[in-house]
């Protein structure tokens, strides 16, 4: 299998070409997806027989004030290489978000549930899905929900930021969803990119939380156990961009066609602290 791998400099690219050192990787600055010419050139170019697409525009509150530029990202990019990809008879998986739903139906989001994004982030990531659906039958769309690893700009930096300043932390209680090591869900990636069971799927940790009982899982993993938490509800934190309270994912799709077990975050925690501990 030839592999192309996009967005090498997010914290999924990042772990993507750990785990895939001789596959090729580019970042935007050598592939701008936005772009149908440098899309058509670049794949023509390499010929991949998977095209693994972990780039976006992923600042969901800028893209309130941006929305042509999360659009030409987030929807035309991923239609750009799905065109290209199925004529030249390759496949393409993209990786989408739990933010494409709104409020929960009282329990975990299903593949086969209806999109209803709150925000603009949201809507262009489900924009883009359809896109993919629709020009190209070897596809597989991948949610996923709160990412974190060693790597990148995400909650669990944030939060090991702030527990070295010492506390209370304010974090959000109401907003809850399943927080996912990179490293798992790359593992999980590739699983399922060597099947041919094209379609759209949940890759999420376990359990559910809220960010604060997430905060308080890193800290206490830290060692910043002393560090104390003060729960608000997210109207104490307003923002450009409307987010879900609820958006827990239901996996058991991708579980039971990859034989694999919840991917429990919390496992995952030391290793994390470990990998960014080390020079």
């Amino acid at each position: 299998m030839s592999l192309l791998l996009l967005g090498k400099h997010g914290q999924v690219g990042r772990e993507l070409v750990r785990q895939c050192p001789g596959a090729l990787a580019l970042g935007r600055d050598e592939l701008d997806i936005s772009d149908p010419s440098q899309v058509e050139s670049v794949l023509a170019r390499h010929r991949p027989t998977l095209v693994i697409n972990a780039t976006a525009y992923t600042a969901v509150d800028q893209a309130e004030a941006e929305p042509e530029r999360a659009r030409a990202a987030n929807r035309d990019g991923p239609a750009h290489l799905a065109r290209v990809c199925s004529r030249l008879g390759a496949a393409l998986m993209h990786l989408s978000t739990d933010y494409v739903f709104g409020e929960a139906p009282g329990r975990a989001h299903r593949e086969t549930d209806a999109p209803s994004p709150l925000n603009l982030y949201g809507h262009t990531k489900w924009e883009g899905e359809q896109a993919v659906t629709r020009l190209l039958e070897r596809h597989f769309i991948v949610r996923v929900s709160w990412v974190f690893g060693e790597h990148g700009k995400n909650f669990f930096h944030t939060v090991m930021r702030l527990g070295r300043a010492g506390g209370p932390l304010r974090i959000v209680a109401d907003e809850r969803s399943c927080p996912t090591p990179v490293q798992g869900l790359v593992e999980r990636l590739l699983l399922l990119s060597r099947t041919e069971a094209y379609g759209t799927y949940h890759c999420a940790g376990s359990p559910a939380v809220s960010r604060a009982e997430f905060a308080r899982a890193i800290l206490d993993a830290a060692g910043m156990a002393e560090v104390e938490i003060d729960p608000v509800p997210s109207s104490a934190f307003p923002t450009p961009a409307r987010r879900p309270l609820w958006s827990e994912l239901d996996d058991n799709k991708l579980r039971a066609l990859l034989q694999l077990p919840p991917l429990d975050w919390r496992a995952s925690l030391p290793a994390v602290l470990a990998r960014l501990a080390s020079p």
